[in-house]
């Protein structure tokens, strides 16, 4: 094995190895065998598929079960079904000898709910957000009672090798489990952040923390919060703490805390909750979860905010106030960002330590002059994820400083932005050499040479790994066409896009090359505008102006939304053989197909009036133009 023949993640992790098989390769090559068990591990990490090692070499065997295990998740809504899992996961790693092997795991209980707050661009956030606490009551599943955790404290009892423990669940953790985490020294992670004992009803005169919810907001072992459905006043009329609360741990409470999210939800519009707002909110004392010296700062090194106003001057100003910002290396914020905001973070900020930033800039500033600053000011980043008003302008300076070092990008521009997608291709393989995700809009044509020509643009990502396409269907260059059904039928087979299309799309983007060792290995489209009624019908004019009419056609929206689909592109490393599933199925009736959209539609896909009822049987989507 050569250092060529190694990926560049890992040469540049263990670059004095490299160096080394560089220098052996004049006198005679480096066996596997001859590595050390910990370079192989680490060799197994940076493949895409493990079991492509682990047949190399007896020797490999071992270091791929060390990542194949590293990581194991218990998924179940009722008690009896996590019993199960352990059970089968305690069977199954006992005879492969992998007890040891496991370093993180993952245990979710309880239901989830649907989330659709935030449009997906490729970080699935709805579905991070899924999982919540129930304040209120014990959910179905585990409960707080020892018998229901016992299986699994004694599961961990058998895992030496565990750190990390990641819970998201309705129901808190018992505190025997706690104690049995903490004796281990495994850092805990608690995706659905409780603390009950934070809700305070407007009558209450004296309140008590419970003592077990105490013991965990303080430990030094609680590595990761998440809260989740966040607001001042709670839907049944309480005063909500939590927030505060997670405050005083952020600031130094919890010492071992790093990593933090906070989503906000909308206020309920119940009258009754209404008037409860007017209300003056008690004063949160500072000291209910303990105290500490006024000068005191946590060491926070992921701060996630989310939901209405959580973005906000005065919001970043209170985290800034309790956390050193320049211990930072992931800053997420999913809300709007004011320029003045941008331009505070830029003057009283210090983000040197910042690999990963998500920032929506609100659009009412198009010169973005305190972005721009601000992009140049912090150090390249690994990942990024910027919402904004986007023009070559912004995008080559952010490119410039950051694009050498990009892993991952998502770029979302606003309505107004003034750049093209051929642009934003074309600047991203420019200035990304290293790039392995990208999330970025394109725009359909009913597949004709420009559209594929777009596709072929991607070959230029060497490196890419995933790719994840917002595909716009909004009927833009039918301004000029005057003729209703003709407009219907472009966006029809616009958004029409089934498993063959996918694939095909896959095979232009990757010149057909599906091979296992060929790097893109993940492709996701969504057309952006699939849940749109609304689409463009053409132009007036009026002296020298142009207004684009748009209506409301009964039954388009469905029916776009039904054949558009979300589809995924998996192409199995080990052999490369390319999957195509759907990211969600949605059932349409024939009643839905009528009218003048039902016109267009069988014009375009003629069938007998007995197959109609079965039209997603006879349905093929357009192919593309070869």
């Amino acid at each position: 094995m050569t250092k060529q023949q190694l990926p560049t993640s890992f040469c540049a992790t263990f670059s004095p190895l490299c160096d080394l098989m560089d220098y052996q390769k004049s006198r005679s090559p480096i066996r596997l065998d001859e590595l050390p068990d910990l370079i192989l591990r680490n060799i197994c990490h940076q493949l895409g598929d493990c079991r492509q090692f682990a047949v190399v070499s007896r020797n490999c065997l071992d270091p791929a079960r060390a990542s194949i295990f590293a990581t194991i998740s218990i998924k179940a809504s009722i008690a009896i079904g996590v019993h199960h899992q352990l059970a089968e996961w305690k069977k199954r790693l006992q005879q492969l000898q992998c007890l040891a092997h496991v370093r993180t795991l993952r245990l979710q209980t309880g239901y989830e709910r649907p989330v659709e707050a935030f449009d997906d661009y490729g970080d699935h956030l709805n579905k991070q957000w899924r999982h919540r606490a129930d304040v209120y009551s014990h959910l179905r599943g585990l409960s707080d009672e020892r018998a229901d955790w016992q299986d699994l404290i004694e599961f961990i009892a058998q895992l030496p090798g565990l750190k990390d423990f990641v819970y998201a669940g309705g129901v808190p953790i018992c505190i025997e489990l706690f104690q049995a985490l903490e004796g281990r020294r495994c850092r805990l992670h608690m995706k659905t952040f409780c603390l009950s004992s934070l809700l305070y009803y407007p009558h209450e005169q004296e309140h008590t923390i419970e003592r077990t919810e105490l013991q965990m907001a303080t430990s030094p072992q609680l590595y990761g919060v998440k809260l989740n459905e966040y607001d001042e006043l709670g839907n049944y009329g309480h005063f909500d703490f939590r927030l505060e609360g997670l405050l005083d741990m952020a600031k130094g409470l919890a010492p071992g805390l790093r990593e933090v999210s906070v989503k906000r939800d909308k206020p309920s519009d119940s009258s009754d909750l209404k008037q409860l707002r007017t209300k003056a909110r008690r004063q949160w004392q500072g000291t209910e979860l303990g105290t500490l010296p006024s000068w005191s700062k946590g060491s926070l090194s992921v701060l996630e905010l989310a939901g209405k106003g959580s973005t906000t001057l005065e919001a970043l100003q209170v985290w800034h106030g309790v956390t050193d910002f320049s211990k930072l290396q992931e800053l997420k914020l999913h809300g709007p960002v004011k320029s003045e905001t941008v331009t505070w973070m830029l003057e009283c900020c210090n983000l040197n330590s910042l690999r990963h930033l998500v920032l929506h800039l609100e659009t009412r500033d198009p010169e973005c002059k305190a972005a721009l600053e601000l992009f140049e000011s912090i150090r390249p980043l690994k990942e990024l994820k910027l919402v904004a008003h986007i023009d070559q302008k912004l995008l080559l300076a952010v490119l410039k400083r950051h694009g050498p070092t990009l892993q991952s990008l998502i770029i979302v521009p606003s309505v107004e932005s003034r750049v093209s997608c051929e642009m934003l291709a074309d600047l991203i393989a420019d200035h990304c050499p290293v790039l392995e995700k990208l999330t970025m809009p394109m725009r359909r044509s009913q597949g004709d040479a420009k559209e594929v020509a777009m596709y072929q643009r991607f070959r230029r990502l060497t490196c890419l790994e995933e790719l994840y396409l917002v595909l716009r269907c909004d009927g833009e260059d039918s301004h000029d066409i005057t003729d209703r059904n003709t407009t219907i039928k472009k966006v029809l087979i616009d958004h029409g896009i089934d498993p063959a299309l996918a694939t095909s799309i896959f095979k232009v983007i990757t010149n057909a090359d599906i091979t296992p060792t060929a790097p893109l290995r993940r492709l996701e489209i969504r057309p952006e505008s699939a849940q749109l009624a609304k689409v463009d019908l053409g132009c007036s004019r009026d002296e020298d102006e142009v207004f684009i009419e748009t209506e409301i056609i009964h039954g388009l929206g469905d029916v776009c939304h039904t054949i558009a689909g979300h589809w995924v592109c998996l192409k199995d490393a080990w052999n490369g053989t390319l999957y195509v599933e759907s990211a969600g199925d949605e059932e349409m009736s024939i009643d839905a197909i009528r009218g003048e959209v039902g016109a267009a539609f069988y014009e375009l896909w003629p069938m007998p009036k007995k197959y109609k009822k079965y039209w997603s049987e006879n349905w093929t989507s357009f192919p593309l133009e070869t």
